[in-house]
């Protein structure tokens, strides 16, 4: 899940601080959600994923393309 968020990043062209900024996420969230030590609540994907130009079922598969 979190490859997928990285990837929509990158793709807009933004950084991942500026996304928790925009989302107001704290950033050790998504460190911890990166390291696997969490995972994400559903209240902060619902935020991620419009800002992210996708839909939630998009930002949590991991089955690849």
């Amino acid at each position: 899940m979190y490859e997928n968020f990285k990837k929509c990043i990158v793709e807009l062209g933004t950084t991942l601080y500026r996304v928790v900024k925009d989302i107001e996420v704290a950033y050790a969230t998504l460190s911890n959600w990166k390291l696997g030590k969490t995972t994400p609540k559903v209240a902060t994907l619902k935020k991620a994923a419009p800002y992210l130009n996708m839909s939630l079922e998009e930002l949590i598969w991991e089955g690849g393309e």
